[in-house]
């Protein structure tokens, strides 16, 4: 499932549990946008003190949250924290900047590649990210 898929990847140690600082990273790859004040009450509400969520309270978070918002909405948000440069792209440069906040270095002529082979481009519109967010299994919680 893509929740514990992104729950998996911030998990990095495969402790079972994810690090209440790295909530508003695991959202976001989600597509969901939390305002810092929202963070704030989340990881109050949820914190026993460790600073640690386990995956269940990571996926209550995302279905209170995602259900806040529509599939476009969320996916449109998505793009937007991604478009960077607010230029109504996502470049294969930013990708890889993501990929690396994620510590999943990628090297550049990698996904210049694999975004050519999906879109015939080395960057993505949002037009183009919202069909193929919706034909992958990521937006299927």
């Amino acid at each position: 499932e893509s929740v514990s898929e992104v729950f998996a990847l911030v998990d990095m140690d495969g402790s079972g549990t994810i690090e209440v600082t790295e909530l508003p990273v695991a959202l976001r790859v989600l597509g969901i946008e939390v305002l810092k004040e929202e963070q704030k009450k989340i990881a109050a509400s949820l914190e026993d003190g460790s600073g640690l969520l386990t995956l269940e309270a990571f996926m209550g978070v995302v279905l209170d949250y995602g259900s806040k918002l529509d599939q476009d909405e969320q996916l449109s948000k998505a793009f937007k924290v991604m478009d960077t440069e607010s230029m109504g792209v996502i470049t294969s440069k930013t990708l890889q900047g993501i990929c690396k906040d994620l510590n999943e270095p990628v090297q550049l002529t990698e996904l210049d590649s694999i975004l050519e082979e999906l879109v015939g481009d080395t960057q993505i519109s949002e037009s183009t990210f919202l069909q193929l967010m919706k034909q992958s299994s990521l937006y299927s919680f």
